[in-house]
């Protein structure tokens, strides 16, 4: 919703704050070890939230525990809500992205290549349409995916370096991020 931040600390706790006041108005705790990463939806209804190896899922309207979606041994490197709010997706650094349905937590999707890229840090995000999503790995590889099928649409890489991913600028009160 652009009016609030979410911030976690590398401990179980993630801080919700005002963006004018910069308090904290709500703490969450994770269930499940220590927080690596938190996006709010589109809408800010909802939080996604990963551990190293979790994928946790806040109404930050209703309160109480998290939906864990995710638990897995491969690290979760990336994290995106689609524009509508209506899935999210995580990436980890076995090369796989998956996608969840937020109001169901049922499993939408899963693409990727688990065995080329086993061990790169692979970020996700939706396109500004939510058509596609991209991915894009700490090797260099970049991918366009139908998220519907799971087919992959485009393929760019294998160049070596070390890029940290190539993401679309997302729209905020404040401009784009």
């Amino acid at each position: 919703d652009g009016g609030r931040i979410a911030d976690c600390d590398h401990s179980e706790r993630i801080f919700i704050a005002d963006m004018c006041e910069l308090e904290s108005r709500q703490v969450l705790t994770s269930p499940d070890g220590e927080v690596r990463r938190c996006r709010f939806s589109p809408d800010g209804r909802h939080l996604g939230a990963t551990t190293d190896h979790s994928l946790q899922l806040w109404d930050t309207v209703s309160g109480g525990a998290p939906t864990i979606l995710f638990k897995d041994k491969a690290q979760i490197t990336g994290l995106d809500f689609s524009p509508d709010g209506r899935f999210v997706a995580a990436a980890t650094d076995a090369g796989i992205c998956r996608i969840w349905d937020v109001r169901t937590g049922h499993l939408e999707q899963t693409f990727g290549d688990r065995h080329r890229l086993l061990g790169y840090r692979t970020q996700c995000r939706f396109s500004p349409t939510g058509e596609q999503v991209l991915t894009a790995t700490s090797r260099g590889d970049v991918r366009i995916w139908d998220p519907a099928t799971g087919d992959a649409l485009w393929t760019w890489g294998g160049r070596r370096s070390h890029h940290r991913g190539c993401l679309p600028p997302r729209r905020t009160a404040c401009g784009h991020l």
